[in-house]
């Protein structure tokens, strides 16, 4: 039993192998990506210069969005993700005013980022409800990460050091809290050298931190991935993911910096200004050079259950899209840590989750706020095309008397399930489920003990229904055809 997975009444996703039987699966992991709709928030005011890290925090009333201002740190807020508002939170003063969103100024030299948590621990102080991370770098590479407290989300006092060894470079590094594992995380920018003997090129990199107070830290580790090509990771976007806290998601920045100007940059947006780059850079500054004015930077997709080894998809998740004046270019599509549910398009359409960035930010112009959105638990499925595949999982031990499934099919396609514990005493099987939605109730039939092809000869349709509670507590496999559908996720209750 204790190989066997137990699963309880946790939301499980189809988005890595750890429930999967791979030897006898045959549907596909696939990378889906996000829906671009029309910007939400317009960054004009005189005390709103240009930033690069943001991040997203849910209060439990709106939605808080802190972004870097060329006065500080702002705040916007929101109820569904869709209209954003500055609050006059009324605390520093510019231009002669206190009305502005201003809600932080570096009280030193040198220093970015400043991602903030609600701490939900009962032990905390109620100075301390939200906590901030910022990075102080003193005119170099190295850099020390404090922690920042605030009663309100507004007001921030300087706390204390959490990390000065072991991360070094300039990121949207990132605090959170592990609401399973009970500790913080802090994840941090890395430098290291290739693994190929042939590649001159230092990497930049991701590490991880642990703490369970907040204050007494381990040496940041670097993560390992599924697969060893590598890239540069930019900022991190690191978090628990809210529907399934078990599971860790990442949205990365990958910098892709071409060598050499081509033809294909004279056609590409933004020509003039990208040349004008160039010539600014001194010989033997190689990399950097083409960093600003050849480099184009997109967001990566990646999970983990441990923090430390990633499944990380090596397709982009989100690139720079349409060309248009001020895209495709270093710094484009650098999301904003979290996500925002907001509802659907249509009255009685499933909530979806949005997704911000910030664009225009080495174009000109004011910047303007792009949001993105994907269904729930949207990001991977387990998917079939036209051929009929099945997916069979490990062995796992439920709690509950129903099962809800995310999932999609065409008109044609279908998905049917089969549950059974590992002695074959108790079988549940269902219809052709058909239709789009992220938490469908599934109705099961008894199962038959006669022996049975399930992928030849089809699941039957007219029994009554009947409940899984038996099953529950026991170890059972699932298994699933599928046509023409996705898979996202499961779960009991």
């Amino acid at each position: 039993m204790s190989d066997i997975l137990n699963i309880g009444s946790r939301r499980e996703l189809f988005w890595d192998d750890t429930l999967i039987d791979t030897h006898q699966t045959t549907s596909s992991f696939l990378l889906h990506h996000p829906e671009r709709k029309l910007p939400c928030f317009l960054r004009d005011k005189p005390w709103e210069g240009k930033g690069q890290y943001d991040c997203l925090l849910f209060d439990g009333e709106k939605n808080r969005l802190y972004y870097e201002g060329g006065e500080g740190i702002c705040v916007i807020e929101s109820a569904d993700g869709v209209r954003w508002e500055r609050p006059d939170v009324g605390i520093f003063e510019f231009q002669g005013s206190k009305h502005n969103n201003i809600v932080w100024r570096s009280e030193d030299e040198g220093h970015d980022g400043f991602c903030v948590i609600l701490d939900p621990r009962p032990e905390c102080p109620p100075e301390e409800k939200y906590k901030a991370l910022v990075r102080y770098f003193h005119g170099g590479l190295n850099g020390e990460f404090w922690i920042y407290t605030s009663p309100d989300g507004y007001r921030f006092k300087r706390g204390w050091l959490a990390v000065s060894q072991g991360a070094y470079g300039d990121s949207n590094n990132t605090i959170s809290w592990d609401p399973e594992k009970k500790l913080f995380r802090l994840f941090l920018r890395g430098f290291h050298r290739s693994r190929r003997p042939d590649d001159p090129i230092i990497y930049r990199d991701i590490r991880v931190a642990e703490s369970e107070d907040c204050h007494t830290w381990t040496y940041p580790e670097e993560l390992s991935y599924s697969t060893d090509t590598e890239f540069h990771m930019y900022i991190n976007n690191i978090f628990n993911y809210p529907r399934a806290e078990q599971v860790l998601v990442g949205f990365p920045a990958r910098l892709i910096a071409r060598d050499c100007w081509t033809a294909n940059y004279e056609e590409l947006c933004g020509a003039e200004r990208r040349r004008a780059l160039m010539p600014t850079f001194p010989e033997g500054t190689k990399f950097d050079g083409f960093r600003l004015a050849l480099g184009v930077t997109e967001t990566l997709f990646m999970t983990s259950r441990s923090a430390r080894d990633w499944t990380r998809y090596e397709e982009a998740f989100l690139t720079p899209g349409p060309e248009n004046p001020h895209n495709w270019v270093y710094g484009d599509v650098y999301l904003a840590r979290g996500l925002v549910r907001s509802p659907g398009l249509y009255p009685g359409e499933d909530d979806c989750y949005s997704m911000y960035a910030f664009n225009k930010r080495f174009s000109g112009g004011y910047e303007d706020l792009e949001r993105w959105t994907i269904r729930l638990d949207g990001f991977v499925s387990q998917h079939a095309g036209a051929r009929e595949e099945r997916l069979v999982t490990k062995p796992f031990v439920f709690a509950g008397e129903k099962m809800i499934l995310n999932f999609a099919t065409s008109a044609r396609g279908h998905v049917k399930l089969l549950l059974r514990t590992l002695d074959g005493e108790e079988m549940a099987e269902t219809c052709e489920l058909f239709g789009n939605a992220c938490d469908r109730r599934v109705t099961f039939t008894k199962g038959t003990h006669a022996k049975k092809d399930y992928l030849a000869d089809g699941f039957n349709e007219e029994r009554e229904e009947c409940s899984i509670a038996p099953m529950s507590g026991r170890p059972v496999v699932l298994e699933m055809l599928m046509q023409e559908a996705d898979v996202y996720a499961m779960k009991f209750e």
